[in-house]
């Protein structure tokens, strides 16, 4: 039997396929059964239940704590040699903490190995203002310490990095944990080094293509452009670009190639302006060309480890306003002179640049290694580039880098990037013909969709899986816009024109960048991605475990239990195949279902002697980790196993009362000193003992009379044998009054339960979105939010006197969705989630007959998250006349706000109008939309 299929055997042995309800939020915890979980101390807890899995998450900041950390259970984590992995801790401090720092011993093996000192890195993820509301954990501050305020959590975030030469085996540390100068507690973290390594990032074929912003660096730290002083500056980007396998230095050869209309003023895309590399000089008669910076750039990305390409940017400007930027030599004016796409003059200067930029770089030796560069450019605009190239510069013609959302332009580029969104439409024979040619095919991702992706609002997990899209599809690698184009105050105002994140991958920092959890998780992602190229290469694409671990990858699925065991246990198999064939090996089995916290399992773990020799008598070591005990009920007789023999242990597991929601079992089989034969693992989907079953919902969601209580209601489920206690707690409530913000319920056994809390408006009128969150044990399990209206009605309430729309019927109260009535989803905008409203598709035409009664018409409006791109404006009449008008909205747009004066109005028509470039995707949101009557 092949080394690849014994392994596909152990992992469809151990995959658990249960589908649990996690909490919301970004960092899912399960609740104790009891108030002991909840310590009048700071709690050192894990977002997610296991270490494993930890880095899939974000810590928000005021939620409860979840899964706590006992003494003595191991922190364990998973790595080739020459890999690398994150994880993270948060810290509970109900009264706050002062110098909360954490330090990491030496990693040591128990034969005397040891990993170097700095193997392991500790950062504190800083929270930051988020789009949506709030805050979000996202730069990692390199510090020695950080104090944490009341009610609130910090996490603590785990880099170890594996030498490629270390030898296999288990390596053990201290974590110290220390706060007001006294020490909180300890814990053993383990690292587990596989007999498998990944090559040196500068010897992987990963095409990683992210455009850098040099002129972002400048602003940032108050240097002039291109002086020494911003050189300096720049190096420590750009070596970090070279550690994570940049390949290509972009730069720009045109002025400001990206320029567009914002808030009605014509500029770059970004804060900072993207200066030409290249000094254009005009005499009057012809076109000189000043290389010495962009020469530099290159110099420095290549002295720094950026290889081998070079993409020029840009024939096409980005907002199709063709232009020349240059110095007029015989007044020593600056000229901005805009021409026409394939006009003379076009053709005349660019076939002069191309000519000296040839001749220069072939003078460089850089020729070969350069491409023009293009981004989402129509067909028929590469058209005209090709014909220019053919007539003026045709030693281009094969030289063309270009990002794509068709397949209209891959025939003309060299080296293309597929959209994500676009990216199922691409033939796989289509990327293997390039692939045999040798032209790199890519994919990239701009703000939508949110999963795969790496902005803010993303979960960490769909930063990491981008590396498995590269294996799912046989593509060469990944690009993204950008890594550093930075608004003005990246920390206090964390987005300049399009969606948080997307702008920037790193954080500017005093001497160069500060990381982020996207950049982090991203390149954890890179690993994935070389052990799987690594495991096809030897075994072949074919192979039925490469087959089995990719198919269960869902790129786009929600961040959940199901998505990390995919990916853990998938990589686990595929490390155990890159492994020399040993003489052991081991299978875990286990019933497939779900567990709730407090069940007990049993688990069989069989080692099997699969060579030639005896093996030692096998030993198991399965360490204590964290959510779950363990019992060894039943062991084979001690002795060696002969060729072909087996020993199994069966293995009790009681998943504890206050387990987060998922578990990552690890364990290994040693032989009688204690060295490791062979490792496996296996995991436990976890059901809370209670769960929400539903969202949050108000009744009435509104009402005209002022002083009419609501009832907020949230169903709670029991899904464990005992009784269970739990406290709706709402928030928010503006000028709503209440006896108690605070309602506990009893739920029975198997029993669901609606816990309830009874607001008053007492005269006040108004729209409030109240936040409601469910807490077992002292920890939240799940929270929402509702919408509700006193003094006035939602309009999806309302008799409408008539609607059009554009895809469909409009729907009450959740997005557009497809076109069968009630087929939307929960309204979403930018991460932002409403209970009530209108989802329409452009063009829409939504009519109320007010009879002159209402005053004041409120709303959110923008784009849905459940489509990528699209642009649409909304527009507001009364009685006719137009009393409200949008700037033109795209998926990447904030939420705006409306409030209009309705006084006397009889008619009001809700407008929304494709946005200039077609109806497609155009789905917008009346969100919490209502009337005061």
């Amino acid at each position: 039997m092949s080394r690849g299929l014994r392994t596909m055997l152990a992992l469809a042995a151990v995959v658990v396929t249960s589908a649990a309800v996690l909490p919301s939020g970004s960092a899912p915890a399960s609740a104790a059964t009891g108030s002991a979980a909840v310590d009048a101390g700071p709690v050192l807890w894990l977002p997610t239940g296991s270490f494993a899995s930890s880095s899939f998450v974000r810590v928000e900041r005021d939620a409860g704590p979840g899964a706590p950390v006992r003494n003595g259970e191991a922190l364990r984590l998973e790595s080739p040699a020459g890999g690398r992995g994150s994880a993270q801790l948060a810290v509970h401090a109900p009264d706050g903490l002062a110098g909360l720092s954490v330090s990491v011993g030496q990693l040591r093996s128990r034969h005397g190995g040891a990993l170097p000192a700095g193997a392991v890195q500790v950062r504190y993820p800083q929270f930051i203002p988020f789009d949506s509301g709030g805050v979000v954990a996202d730069p990692l501050r390199e510090t020695d310490a950080v104090d944490v305020p009341e009610n609130a959590n910090q996490p603590i975030w785990f880099t170890v990095d594996i030498p490629g030469d270390a030898a296999p085996g288990a390596y053990t540390a201290t974590v110290e944990v220390a706060a007001d100068g006294a020490e909180l507690g300890r814990w053993p973290l383990q690292v587990i080094v596989a007999d498998a390594a990944v090559e040196p990032m500068v010897d992987r074929p990963f095409m990683l293509d992210l455009w850098a912003h040099p002129d972002a660096v400048a602003d940032q730290t108050g240097t002039a452009l291109w002086s020494e002083e911003h050189w300096a500056a720049l190096r420590p980007y750009l070596r970090d670009l070279a550690v994570h396998g940049q390949r290509v230095v972009n730069v720009a050869v045109t002025e400001d190639p990206w320029m567009v209309d914002h808030q009605g003023q014509w500029r770059p895309q970004t804060w900072s302006h993207f200066a030409s590399t290249v000094e254009w000089r005009w005499d009057g008669e012809r076109f000189d060309f000043d290389f010495s910076v962009f020469d530099r750039y290159v110099e420095e990305s290549r002295a720094a480890g950026i290889g081998e390409r070079i993409h020029a940017f840009a024939m096409l400007q980005f907002d199709h306003r063709e232009r020349f930027v240059y110095t007029d030599t015989r007044t020593g004016e600056r000229v901005v002179e805009e021409v026409d796409l394939g006009d003379e003059r076009y053709r005349d200067g660019w076939g002069q640049f191309l000519d000296a930029f040839t001749e220069h770089l072939t003078e460089r030796g850089w020729f070969d290694d350069a491409s023009l560069g293009f981004d989402e450019r129509p067909a028929n605009e590469m058209e005209v580039v090709f014909d220019v190239l053919a007539d003026e510069a045709p030693q281009w013609l094969d030289k063309v880098a270009i990002a794509a959302n068709s397949l209209d332009v891959q025939d003309f580029a060299e080296y293309v990037s597929y959209n994500y969104s676009f990216l199922d439409s691409v033939p796989d024979e289509d990327i293997a013909q390039r692939r045999a040619e040798g032209k790199p095919t890519l994919f990239y991702t701009y703000f939508n969709p949110l999963r795969p992706n790496t902005v803010t609002a993303s979960p960490p997990v769909s930063a990491r899986v981008l590396g498995w899209v590269v294996a799912q599809k046989n593509l060469d690698g990944y690009l993204r816009w950008t890594y550093n184009s930075w608004p003005e105050d990246v920390y206090a105002d964390p987005s300049f024109r399009y969606g948080q994140g997307d702008e920037y991958i790193v954080y500017p920092g005093e001497d160069g960048p500060v990381s982020s959890i996207r950049w982090e998780t991203f390149t954890d992602g890179l690993d994935d991605a070389e052990l799987l190229r690594l495991y096809a290469e030897r075994y072949g694409r074919d192979d039925p475990l490469f087959t089995q671990v990719l198919d269960a990858i869902d790129p786009r699925a929600e961040s959940s239990a199901p998505a990390w065991s995919a990916m853990l246990l998938g990589r686990h198999a595929v490390v155990d195949g890159l492994r020399p064939d040993g003489d052991l090996t081991v299978a875990v089995s286990r019933p497939d279902s779900e567990v709730v916290t407090g069940d007990t399992v049993e688990l069989t773990v069989t080692a099997t002697a699969s060579g030639e020799r005896p093996v030692p008598s096998p030993r198991l070591d399965l360490p204590d980790q964290p959510g779950w005990s363990a019992q060894v009920v039943s062991a084979p007789r001690p002795g060696a196993l002969l060729p072909g023999e087996q020993a199994s242990w069966t293995v009790r597991v009681t998943v504890d009362d206050d387990a987060g929601g998922y578990l990552y079992l690890g364990g290994a089989v040693t032989d009688p000193g204690g060295r490791t034969r062979a490792d496996f693992a296996t995991d436990l989907t976890v059901r809370p003992p209670v769960e929400l079953t539903g969202p949050p919902a108000a009744s009435p969601a509104s009402s005209p009379d002022a002083t009419a209580p609501v009832t907020v209601t949230v169903p709670v489920a029991n899904a464990s044998s005992q009784e269970q206690a739990v406290d709706l707690v709402v928030g928010n409530l503006g000028f709503w009054q209440t006896d108690t913000p605070t309602s506990r319920v009893t739920v029975p056994p198997g029993e669901t339960v609606d816990a309830t809390v009874e607001l008053r408006p007492e005269g006040r009128t108004g729209w409030t979105t109240v936040t409601a969150e469910i807490r077992h044990g002292g920890a939240t399990i799940g929270s929402g939010r509702v919408d509700i209206v006193s003094g006035g009605r939602h309009v999806s309430e309302w008799e409408w006197a008539s609607e059009t729309n554009g895809w469909g019927p409009a729907e009450r109260n959740t997005s557009n969705g497809e076109d069968q009535p009630g087929d939307g989803a929960r309204m979403t905008i930018n991460g932002r989630e409403y209970g009530v409203g209108v989802g329409v598709h452009a063009p829409s035409r939504i009519t109320l007959d007010l009879a002159g009664s209402c005053t004041r018409f409120q709303t959110d409006i923008g784009l849905d998250d459940e489509v990528a791109g699209g642009s649409i404006r909304f527009r507001v009449e009364a009685d006719g006349r137009e009393i409200f008008a949008s700037p033109v909205m795209t998926q990447t747009s904030a939420a705006r706000w409306v409030d209009l004066d309705v006084t006397g109005v009889r008619e009001l028509a809700l407008v929304v109008d494709d946005g200039g470039d077609g109806v497609a995707r155009d789905h917008g949101n009346w969100a919490g939309a209502w009337l005061r009557c």
